[in-house]
């Protein structure tokens, strides 16, 4: 595959325009006429429109472009071909929870309260789940009006809600329930909260094949051949997997190892394998339901990995010539995904409206070797100023100092530390007079500090001024770590030594997210041209309309009315309610995570999504 282009949608949109162009409707376009709950379901039932949400995270115009051209994505461009093609904006930051529960409800970050992908303010790394969002998503609005729902993978979605129809929490497809079910240790309470309804998802993994099995694991093998172009590394099996996952970085090139390349298209194989195999026999066992939703994630982290390889020209010190079985990677994925598309497709009403939509776009990051993270909390933990409980969470009765860098900075070499001081901290362990003694403890204790070659882990380590604190979110301290160090060594600690990389995360990603993300509509509903100034907000509303729902008028986006057919338009008209929300509230006391959390924290952190800073709530902690 050659290099990608740029950040224009060239030949398929324009196009699309010589046909027409769907731009951003008048006021009076999307002005409906209100109706109360009743009326609204009356005119919802009435309304026969089924529609599929099919959402890849990360899907840029760039990648699709060209293989549409050498037609190898069919079924996406079937779909563009008698639909409605264009960007689909998106908004900093992109972080995947917030921009897909921003889709699902069609509320604002700010409103639906998933912003980031953990809850770190009581020192304890918690995925953001369900119990977090405070508003209604499709999947609550739906079935309102008489509506069934199919939801499978999204983010945010554990535990598992009770919905007309069925979910399938992105949990799920972390958990190795089904190892556990042919080794018949798999029990009701390891799938708790996984999946509604629960017998449904009993029902699944009874036809579950084993992942175990020769048949399976040949299958998996050959479709990753099928996509590096090339056999796999020398060496690389099963059983070596996690030699493989450890052995991530080469210290000499500053690249991910080849090996860890495979590790990395390896999960999203077998992940996106599960995810075709639950999509396509929930349909084959339920049935279509009127909504069905289907995300999946990997698309995302093969091009985070992989973007030089597709992409060597934008980086002047390119590695690719040696690894040359990485350069087909992420068009092939797009074809794996463009795979399950048409097989979920043929399971579905030829007159179903079909949405296929990104959170975001991706580009080259030439300074792939900046996005670095030091875990901090580690070093502060192993000096004895930073305690734990055992079941998570900053024991804050024993814990001296803390990182207070916020998380969206946690990659800068820079750092915050913040005391916790009796009087001004909710849990405060260190009186007010003893405030600058400890100043001068830690700073000794971190400048002293070095790796077995004798090079210093910080280059700074100071008060920090008054002013300093004002925009260092009151911290006390300011750490600047070494970016020189090799990645090889080792850090001297008063009682051991222990491996740079315990705590320190070097992630040479070399592409990086952009705001241009993919939108593509299609089905009798919809018109023909090129979808402009479309937005996230977008979705939820244009689909309630497309179900025969009213649109909430508090919700942030607009009905994308210019992509419609006319005749459509015409005979459907535009309702509107005042709200579809009923109060809904953060149950900030479930602090509980699920089955798979930990596996999606692992790969968030080996991905370098997070880390960093902690620190407590605002109510006094995290008891």
């Amino acid at each position: 595959m050659g290099a990608a282009r740029g950040p224009v949608i060239g030949v398929i949109v324009f196009a699309l325009l010589l046909v027409g162009s769907c731009g951003k409707g008048s006021n009076e376009e999307n002005d409906g006429l209100r109706v109360t709950l009743e009326e609204g379901r009356k005119i919802a039932l009435e309304n026969r429109n089924k529609v599929f949400l099919f959402g890849l995270d990360g899907f840029d115009w760039q990648v699709i472009e060209p293989l549409i051209a050498s037609g190898r994505l069919p079924n996406l461009k079937k779909l563009i071909d008698s639909g409605a093609a264009g960007v689909l904006r998106s908004e900093d930051p992109m972080h995947s929870p917030a921009l897909w529960t921003t889709v699902a409800t069609g509320h604002s970050r700010k409103d639906h309260s998933i912003g980031h992908f953990i809850e770190a303010a009581t020192g304890q790394e918690r995925l953001l789940s369900s119990n977090d969002r405070t508003k209604e998503a499709l999947w609550n609005i739906v079935p309102e009006y008489g509506k069934t729902v199919g939801v499978i993978n999204w983010w945010a979605t554990w535990p598992a809600e009770p919905v007309k129809g069925f979910m399938f929490s992105k949990n799920f497809f972390y958990r190795d329930h089904i190892k556990k079910t042919f080794a018949g240790t798999f029990t009701d309470e390891m799938g708790k909260d996984l999946a509604y309804p629960p017998e449904l998802l009993r029902e699944l993994l009874r036809i579950w094949p084993d992942p175990e099995s020769e048949a399976e694991v040949e299958l998996a093998l050959k479709k990753m051949r099928e996509i590096f172009g090339h056999d796999l590394p020398e060496g690389f099996s099963r059983e070596r997997f996690d030699d493989f996952v450890k052995n991530k970085i080469d210290v000499e090139t500053h690249r991910f190892t080849p090996g860890y390349l495979t590790t990395v298209l390896a999960s999203a194989v077998v992940r996106d394998r599960r995810l075709a195999f639950t999509t396509q026999k929930l349909l084959d066992l339920k049935g279509q339901p009127d909504l069905l939703m289907v995300y999946t994630w990997s698309p995302d982290q093969i091009q985070h990995h992989f973007w030089e390889h597709y992409q060597p020209s934008a980086f002047e010190d390119s590695k690719v010539g040696d690894v040359p079985f990485c350069a087909n990677v992420i068009p092939a994925y797009y074809e794996y995904m463009d795979q399950m598309l048409g097989d979920i497709l043929k399971r579905l009403d030829p007159d179903t409206t079909v949405i296929v939509c990104s959170d975001h776009g991706f580009q080259a990051k030439p300074d792939h070797t900046k996005k670095n993270n030091l875990r901090l909390e580690t070093v502060l933990r192993e000096l004895g100023y930073l305690a734990f409980k055992k079941k998570g969470g900053i024991d804050w009765e024993r814990t001296v100092a803390w990182d207070r860098t916020p998380r969206e900075q946690f990659w800068n070499p820079v750092r915050h530390i913040r005391l916790n001081i009796t009087g001004r901290d909710p849990h405060g362990a260190v009186e007010p007079d003893q405030k600058e003694h400890y100043v001068r403890q830690v700073i000794g204790a971190l400048s002293k500090l070095t790796t077995t070659q004798g090079e210093k882990l910080f280059t700074e380590v100071r008060p920090l001024t008054q002013s300093e604190r004002a925009s260092a979110a009151d911290a006390d301290l300011l750490v600047q770590f070494d970016l020189s160090i090799r990645l090889d060594a080792k850090v001297v600690f008063p009682n051991k030594k222990i491996p740079l990389a315990s705590i320190y995360q070097f992630h040479p990603q070399t592409g990086d997210h952009r705001l241009d993300g993919v939108l593509v509509m299609a089905g009798p509903a919809v018109g023909h041209g090129a979808i402009k100034e479309a937005t996230l907000h977008e979705i939820a509303p244009t689909i309630l309309y497309l179900m025969g729902i009213p649109v909430g008028e508090d919700m942030s986006g607009r009905v994308l009315t210019a992509s419609m057919d006319s005749g459509y338009l015409a005979a459907h008209k535009r309702y509107t309610i005042s709200t579809h929300e009923k109060g809904r509230v953060a149950k900030r006391g479930a602090q509980e995570e699920g089955a798979g959390s930990q596996a999606i924290r692992d790969e968030l952190r080996n991905i370098g999504y997070f880390g960093g800073g902690t620190g407590p709530s605002e109510d006094g902690g995290d008891e």
